[in-house]
């Protein structure tokens, strides 16, 4: 019964039919002001539009536009993190309505029948709205939309359970603000082989996910400014960046900071681009995520840790003499892989570190292989010693300014600054296998990128500044990882 993975506490009394009205779904939530659809796509399209929105001639946006299918989720979820119902509700209804209004072609899922039918009417009360603004909201899709019901229990990426606290994560491996995001890319490839199944949707070359709980006009703003028709379309996913002015301003938190380079409440690829994206998301959470798909065996090989990180907004400074100050963040490392994860870990924490692991292809020399964690406490203080001095020499951060790896690739590392490298990459093929319980797979293939981080509308600021200062420690090898030691 998927209607049984709705939880009672939080969403007990919660009336979805208070929870229809479109009438707001163009506001912005901050001012008020009403989003003029119209307008702003004119200035950035030459599409010619009818009297009804209908497009007469198509410019270059709306021809990507019509040729996207775009996909949603609404879940219902409880628990530590989740979202307050009503605001929740309000984004949901912000997002169905605007998507009707625009006759996006989109699939939603939804955690029961009940969630997919309300999705619906907001959809079909946005499409009837859509001509009572002068000009109309231009019709970018041919208003086919699609909901499928997936309970919760179903997902296929879900944290582990029962896991004992000290191990790695405890209770907050079960955060509800997280797990279900987790399937964001899942939902895509379902989504294309729903529309590829059915011989009455429209057949797009290509899939867009937005999050289904942006308040607001949020939505089509960013469906507007993001580059739906990238020249290299074909191979990547390609997400947007959050604007460098934000990932400066974040506090050095290497396990909180919520804008770190890639943003996943929008992203697209072709159907070709995302079954590959997905294989290589699954073994990546795999490997960095305990799941609830792992053994009892493979659980018990997690424990917390303290992490050291390079402080990125105060590198190394050889003229002053001044040594690398590291952050301290709780982590939990895999003592067989030596992967290691930061706890609770969100959907976009996961995707920036994936990137990194392709910014910086050089980390893959070091992941996998045997690793010899269990030392003495004494063992531990020289190994750290060691790593301090090798990070005052500039080997962890490369001064800031880019991979480099003196001396661990001239092998002239410390035993440390080895093994804490190992397993900071991309698992080796044959891990993969192992993780994954299937043969290896050609999109796991060290140097194959999958993300794209391409500028939007809004913001050309993706790449680092032209000195090479990252903005953030998805921009950081290892993303900054320095050193580290059991509790």
């Amino acid at each position: 019964n998927p209607e049984a993975s709705v939880p009672a506490s939080r969403w007990s009394g919660v009336d979805l039919a208070q929870h229809l009205s479109c009438s707001d779904s163009l506001a912005d939530p901050a001012t008020g002001k009403p989003f003029d659809v119209a307008t702003e796509f004119y200035t950035s399209d030459d599409t010619t539009l009818g009297p009804n929105g209908e497009a007469i001639k198509l410019g270059p946006r709306a021809r990507a536009v019509r040729d996207t299918t775009f996909v949603s989720a609404v879940f219902r979820v409880d628990g530590p993190g989740a979202p307050d119902p009503t605001r929740y509700l309000t984004g949901v209804r912000h997002v169905a309505c605007n998507a009707g209004r625009a006759r996006l072609d989109s699939v939603f899922f939804a955690d029961s029948p009940e969630m997919c039918a309300h999705v619906r009417r907001l959809y079909d009360n946005g499409r009837r709205l859509s001509n009572e603004l002068a000009p109309p909201v231009p019709r970018l899709g041919s208003g086919k939309f699609r909901c499928q019901v997936k309970a919760v229990e179903d997902l296929p990426l879900k944290p582990a359970t029962g896991l004992r606290p000290e191990a790695v994560i405890g209770g907050c491996a079960n955060s509800a603000k997280s797990f279900v995001w987790y399937n964001k890319v899942n939902f895509m490839v379902d989504a294309a082989e729903i529309c590829d199944a059915d011989p009455d949707a429209e057949k797009t070359s290509q899939y867009a996910w937005f999050d289904g709980d942006i308040a607001g006009p949020g939505a089509l703003k960013a469906l507007l400014a993001h580059p739906l028709d990238p020249a290299a379309k074909d191979e990547k996913v390609h997400f947007t960046c959050h604007p460098r002015a934000i990932r400066e301003a974040q506090a050095v938190e290497p396990c909180r900071a919520g804008e770190t380079m890639v943003i996943p409440r929008v992203f697209s690829g072709t159907p070709q681009a995302l079954r590959g994206f997905k294989r290589r998301w699954d073994a990546y959470m795999h490997t960095y995520v305990p799941l609830s798909t792992h053994t009892a065996t493979e659980l018990g090989q997690w424990r917390m840790a303290r992490g050291f990180f390079a402080d990125y907004k105060n590198p190394p400074n050889a003229a002053r003499g001044a040594g690398l100050k590291p952050v301290e963040a709780a982590i939990a490392v895999n003592t067989r892989s030596g992967g290691w994860t930061c706890p609770c870990p969100s959907e976009e924490y996961v995707m920036n570190r994936l990137l990194n692991d392709e910014m910086f292809p050089e980390e893959k020399q070091f992941s996998g292989g045997k690793i010899a964690m269990f030392m003495t406490q004494e063992e531990k203080a020289r190994e750290e010693e060691k790593a301090q001095l090798t990070a005052k020499g500039g080997d962890a951060v490369a001064g800031m300014g880019g991979p480099r790896r003196p001396a661990a690739q001239n092998g002239l590392g410390t035993a440390s600054s080895f093994s804490l490298r190992r397993g900071l990459g991309l698992l080796e093929d044959g891990l993969n296998a192992a993780a994954l319980g299937a043969e290896a797979i050609e999109s796991d293939m060290p140097g194959k990128q999958f993300i794209d981080a391409s500028p939007d509308g809004t913001d050309g600021s993706c790449a680092r500044s032209e000195d090479g200062t990252p903005s953030g420690f998805a921009e950081l090898p290892s993303m900054g990882l320095v050193s580290w030691r059991f509790n």
